[in-house]
């Protein structure tokens, strides 16, 4: 795929759009796991960044940035679409919301990342600490970059 044909937008928590990226996040993070979302927990989303990479008019791929302080950005529900992955989407996603954390004064960005996904992280240059857990019934890794 052609990463100039992806468009990187921030959209708007409760809006039509965010709905379309709480649908990819479902279909890509939750529904394999037999899980879905209860309205308390998209509630509480509503003091974060709500970032999408679109193809066209089609939300690809999405993820949340959510202040933890005000150097540290936690990067959260990042996903992309099954048949756009491993295309160049999520790279795209996460380095242009890296640059936006950046241009926001944020010094360092921390995620959980899934132990599947830990490579695709790892390229990008965060590090992962501390012990496994579990989350959402997964085995996941604390990780985290300096991006200022």
């Amino acid at each position: 795929m052609q990463t100039d044909a992806l468009e990187f937008q921030e959209i708007v928590f409760g809006t039509e759009d965010y709905q379309k990226a709480v649908s990819v996040r479902d279909s890509v993070l939750r529904k394999p796991l037999g899980l879905q979302y209860t309205a308390e927990q998209l509630q509480t989303e509503g003091d974060s960044r709500h970032l999408v990479c679109r193809l066209g008019s089609e939300i690809v791929g999405t993820v949340i940035l959510k202040p933890e302080s005000p150097k540290v950005v936690r990067m959260r529900q990042f996903a992309v679409k099954e048949e756009h992955q491993r295309k160049g989407v999520g790279r795209f996603l996460a380095i242009k919301s890296e640059d936006l954390a950046k241009q926001e004064g944020y010094e360092e960005i921390l995620l959980h990342a899934r132990e599947s996904v830990l490579p695709f992280y790892e390229k990008l240059g965060y590090q992962a600490e501390g012990e496994r857990f579990t989350e959402v019934t997964l085995p996941h890794l604390k990780m985290r970059k300096k991006i200022n």
